[in-house]
């Protein structure tokens, strides 16, 4: 298995890049590559930790800069470099447990067929102190994961493997989706395939004051993040509910563990 990690950055301040990257690094299992996607940032700071340093030196890190196209079309950008079998998101601000990639080999050896894998996860502040878990929801079948996933998101990226093939089969990311790009996919994801769920917190979600600067060049990311999670949970309630699904389950929850 050749795996590949993917990192979109946008202006992420360098104490956090620097983080995740090591993550990346530090895997007992370690990844083919990991494509760093420099997504038009400004941040002196930024530039500063992508550029001034001995990070280009590293022989599986590659750097690749583009203008400003959004976190989706910066994921995308890496998946059409990707040189792996299997594509790992890697949030420029999060980070991975050291035991990631290797807990995910293991699941997929055992599950031969499964080719979309989502973990559980832990908040952690601005400073890196874990604040808590979140356990992922479990399903026996894409059916019942995409009615779940009409009243509450799950698979947060950057706890996910997903083979190339279904990049080949259901497209990239949706570049028309500036934020939430990860709600629309896992949507499309279970119109075909189903999401299997590995119990075991495996990266950190970090929450800090520059979401939105950090993933997005949009003005308020709450707002935005309403209006595109609306789009997605259309898309959802057009394969997996009906009208009454909308009444049912009103816009709201899907955000309890977001970046707001």
């Amino acid at each position: 298995m050749k795996i590949s990690a993917i990192m979109p950055v946008f202006n992420t301040r360098a104490i956090y890049l620097r983080t995740a990257i090591q993550s990346v690094l530090d895997q007992t299992r370690p990844v083919c590559e990991l494509i760093i996607i420099d997504d038009g940032s400004t941040r002196p700071e930024t530039l500063e930790a992508l550029y001034h340093t001995r990070l280009n030196l590293h022989p599986k890190i590659r750097l690749v800069s583009q203008k400003n196209k959004y976190i989706s079309g910066a994921l995308n950008t890496g998946i059409r470099l990707m040189c792996g079998d299997w594509w790992a998101g890697c949030p420029s601000d999060d980070r991975w447990l050291p035991n990631k990639i290797e807990e995910q080999v293991k699941f997929i050896k055992i599950h031969s067929e499964a080719k979309v894998i989502y973990s559980d996860w832990q908040f952690i502040s601005h400073l890196g102190e874990v604040l808590k878990d979140h356990q992922e929801s479990s399903f026996k079948d894409r059916i019942s994961a995409g009615k779940h996933i009409i009243r509450e998101y799950i698979g947060a990226w950057g706890g996910m493997m997903i083979h190339r093939s279904i990049f080949d089969d259901i497209g990239l990311f949706n570049e028309d989706f500036p934020t939430r790009e990860d709600y629309e996919m896992n949507v499309r994801i279970l119109t075909k395939y189903i999401m299997y769920h590995i119990p075991k917190v495996l990266f950190q979600y970090r929450l800090h004051d520059e979401q939105t600067s950090t993933s997005t060049n949009l003005g308020t990311r709450s707002d935005d993040s309403r209006k595109y999670c609306e789009m997605a949970r259309d898309l959802a309630i057009e394969h997996f509910g009906n009208e009454e699904d909308r009444k049912a389950f009103p816009l709201g929850r899907e955000y309890r563990w977001g970046k707001q």
